[in-house]
């Protein structure tokens, strides 16, 4: 069956706007759980266009790297600096998390975030 340009929009569309409820939910759900939540232990600085996405991608290959939760860029030191810490750190593994990555690396675990506009 094919779809229609219009038809294609429209649900294009709704996937955006339920990713968009679910990232907020996200965000909101996490919040009280920052205290529990690490800090980045690295950022990838670039420019648009110039690898970011790629080497962040390439570094979530490894089972050393934890994913932050749902997105590569949290963008706190561009426009989200007004924001608390606590919504900064929301964005990232939970300690036990980062425990369980560790146990099963037998070794060290890291997170961070990336963004081309730091």
């Amino acid at each position: 069956m094919t779809q229609t340009p219009s038809e294609r929009a429209a649900r294009s569309g709704w996937r955006v706007h339920a990713w968009r409820a679910l990232t907020a939910t996200s965000r909101l759900l996490a919040q009280p759980t920052s205290g529990s939540r690490v800090t980045p232990d690295f950022l990838i600085i670039g420019a648009q266009r110039a690898g970011t996405t790629s080497l962040h991608r390439y570094l979530l290959d490894s089972p050393a790297v934890v994913a932050p939760r749902l997105i590569k860029g949290v963008h706190y030191f561009d426009v989200n600096s007004d924001r608390a810490v606590q919504w900064y750190r929301s964005h990232f593994p939970t300690r036990a998390r980062m425990r369980r990555a560790m146990s099963r690396t037998g070794g060290s675990a890291v997170t961070g975030e990336g963004s081309p506009y730091y």
